[in-house]
């Protein structure tokens, strides 16, 4: 019989790493014999800051780590982002630029249009 995971350990912080260990306590909680959860992230590499966005799965991520989504869209200043809009993507037969959204999962039209586009 294996082992069991003693120590998780996450190297980088950020959104992905922060997420990961909020999602992995909250998973394994104070059940006995929980992995003990450590996070590393350099104070020498400073925030990105991309734009980050919460894509559609999002309230169940915050849900499942037990935060309140309305007090953390009000804190972070967030929103709910539908898709990425490629502007400039490519060019058509003529040679004219065209911008192309790529929508995140698939979702009912809204008056006959994705909802990506709709809310563009």
């Amino acid at each position: 019989m294996a082992q069991p995971i003693e120590h998780i350990i996450i190297v980088g912080g950020g959104t992905a790493g922060w997420l990961a260990a909020n999602l992995l306590n909250s998973r394994f909680g104070e059940r006995e014999n929980a992995p003990k959860i450590t996070l590393i992230e350099s104070p020498d590499i400073p925030t990105v800051g991309v734009g980050e966005a919460t894509v559609p799965n999002m309230p169940r991520t915050l849900r499942d780590i037990g935060i309140d989504q309305k007090d953390f869209l009000r804190r972070c200043n967030a929103s709910f982002k539908l898709g990425v809009l490629f502007g400039r993507w490519n060019v058509d037969n003529d040679g004219n630029l065209f911008d192309y959204m790529n929508p995140f999962g698939g979702s009912k039209d809204i008056e006959g249009y994705g909802s990506g586009e709709y809310y563009m």
